[in-house]
């Protein structure tokens, strides 16, 4: 005997194709596989909690720099659907003018992503970089100490509310049992 299962199929909140493959972006949004990409997601601090202590803890920060390089590669070829030669020299050159490639990451995603500016302007290419990544290196950091304070606030607050609750522990009766020797 056969199954099929049917999945429902959602509506991509960006491109309007329908399929079950896809991803709920932070805004709750559906995303297609393709249309992913631009949502934000690697680029922001996450925040763990240990034993009562937020610790701030950057997720590519667990990455060499040939695995960033790699990333960074791989974001840009899937933000503008591919991209050009050229954009490996360029690359090469603005590392050689200090800037990170987790640095280049976000001024990607805070250009194209974050600001909605026209991708199709970019010819495949990582070229704008330069002109943005002073300026998407302060969003993050802004934003990302707005998060931290926000979850600090919510530790804070969770700690005022805790509750310790004592109890004894009491004989349970066990009621209705039939001594069968009486009988």
């Amino acid at each position: 005997m056969e199954t099929n299962i049917l999945l429902k199929q959602n509506l991509c909140s960006k491109c309007k194709a329908k399929t079950n493959i896809g991803s709920y972006g932070l805004d709750s949004k559906f995303l297609c596989l393709e249309c992913s990409f631009t949502e934000e997601r690697l680029h922001f601090d996450k925040f763990d909690v240990i034993d009562g202590e937020l610790i701030s803890n950057h997720p590519l920060s667990s990455y060499d720099e040939s695995n960033q390089r790699i990333l960074l590669i791989e974001y840009a070829s899937n933000l503008f659907n591919g991209i050009s030669k050229a954009t490996f020299p360029t690359i090469v050159r603005f590392k050689n003018q200090g800037m990170t490639y987790i640095g280049m990451i976000r001024a990607l995603e805070w250009f194209y992503v974050i600001q909605k500016k026209p991708i199709s302007k970019a010819k495949k290419n990582i070229g704008i970089v330069p002109y943005v990544y002073k300026d998407a290196q302060d969003y993050y950091a802004l934003e990302n100490t707005r998060r931290y304070n926000r979850y600090q606030r919510v530790i804070r607050e969770l700690k005022k509310e805790s509750i310790e609750i004592i109890y004894e522990k009491t004989d349970i009766k066990k009621n209705n049992q039939i001594d069968i020797e009486l009988m």
